[in-house]
């Protein structure tokens, strides 16, 4: 009938890909239950559920998580299929993608995730940004203009970075944007990444 619009056959998910998902995700689902008692066994669970499914967000997430400390790289290319899948981000993995990169001085990559959240003000990104360009440029301008905005949008961080002011024993339950906790909450994960960079520190109390 005029008028009358009707979904092409390309445009309905695949049956079977929604099948194979489901049982990646039933895999995962098993990995996350799994914590503690068998860890050493939830890399090869999620790696298991990604032959299944491609398209598995929660086993990129695992794997990023279990080899982050050993394996950077391949962390960071697991990281980069989760946010291909889940480009709104709402669980703030770009922050720990910025850090790596930056660890990896994989610049060119680093400058569009960036650019893909420019109107991300959280501390963990605006303090990394600043941190990227004093890395490549030194004290320039640019650079020093990056680090005027991450301390207005998070003033605690450079006590906290620089050793003013010492790490509660107990790391906040919740973080908010702008405020303490959010400091103490960049500062456990990128202290390490901040005094890799000679001068690094220094410069952020000039």
């Amino acid at each position: 009938m005029p008028g009358t619009k009707t979904a092409s056959v390309a445009s309905l998910p695949d049956p079977r890909s929604m099948e194979a998902l489901f049982e990646a995700q039933q895999l995962m689902y098993e990995a996350f239950e799994a914590r503690g008692a068998r860890r050493a066994a939830l890399a090869a669970l999620a790696r298991r559920a990604l032959t299944i499914s491609a398209d598995c967000a929660d086993a990129y997430l695992l794997l990023a998580e279990e080899t982050a400390s050993t394996m950077a790289e391949e962390a960071v290319e697991h990281q980069r299929e989760l946010l291909r899948l889940n480009p709104n981000d709402n669980q703030g993995l770009r922050d720990r993608q910025a850090e790596w990169l930056l660890w990896l001085e994989r610049y060119e990559e680093l400058d569009a995730l960036f650019a893909a959240y420019d109107e991300d003000g959280a501390a963990a990104l605006v303090y990394t940004k600043a941190l990227a360009a004093f890395r490549r440029e030194g004290a320039s301008p640019g650079a020093g203009q990056l680090l005027d905005d991450a301390r207005e949008a998070n003033p605690p961080v450079v006590a906290y970075l620089t050793g003013r002011k010492v790490l509660p024993k107990r790391l906040p339950d919740d973080v908010g944007f702008g405020d303490e906790s959010e400091a103490v909450d960049y500062t456990v994960g990128a202290a390490a990444l901040w005094a890799s960079v000679p001068g690094a520190l220094a410069w952020l109390e000039s």
